[in-house]
């Protein structure tokens, strides 16, 4: 398996989204977005950015796939000097939760979680 992402310069900076594709013999198989906000998220305005658009093919769910993805975004912003990063979720908190992610807030059914990122000096 193998990511991709597109050149974006500092996000913090920019304010350019990044999207990571995860691909297997060249079949896109996967996907995980950088975004400064995501949809849904406006009950929370001053946190940024968001990890969103997570998703596996069906058929190659179970694999790490998604696990790698995340993983991968979080390492971007930490790269791109982010200290914490959020998502949004109404079904995938265990997943995440194993990923090293917090509960950071909730509302109805969708649960905000946080992951701090940053990279120790």
């Amino acid at each position: 398996m193998s990511t991709r992402s597109t050149p974006y310069g500092s996000l913090r900076r920019r304010r350019r989204d990044l999207t990571l594709v995860a691909s297997l013999n060249t079949l896109p198989v996967g996907t995980a977005t950088l975004l400064a906000h995501d949809v849904g998220t406006e009950q929370w305005p001053d946190l940024t950015p968001w990890l969103a658009a997570v998703y596996v093919v069906p058929e190659h769910r179970r694999r790490g796939i998604g696990a790698s993805l995340v993983n991968a975004i979080v390492s971007e912003a930490a790269a791109a000097g982010m200290d914490v990063l959020y998502l949004l979720t109404t079904e995938r908190e265990e997943f995440y939760t194993q990923l090293g992610w917090e509960v950071f807030d909730r509302a109805g059914e969708a649960t905000v979680m946080s992951r701090v990122v940053a990279e120790s000096g």
